[in-house]
């Protein structure tokens, strides 16, 4: 493992995006995945299609 680090490393600024992005993608997705799992979709803020919903209007009588 630290060979591949080195390896990567030794390609320089890219080198290292080219390790590090895919490792973030994957634990970002993860943890979406999980939370959608988790508490459901959509949240009590959004619609069905992820878009905020409108504010309750008052009736002003």
């Amino acid at each position: 493992m630290a060979d591949t680090l080195s390896a990567f490393g030794a390609l320089g600024p890219l080198g290292m995006i080219l390790l590090v992005a895919p490792i973030y993608y994957i634990v970002t997705r993860g943890y979406r995945a999980l939370t959608i799992l988790v508490r459901g979709w959509p949240p009590a803020h959004l619609d069905a299609d992820g878009q905020w919903k409108p504010e309750p209007r008052e009736n002003r009588e």
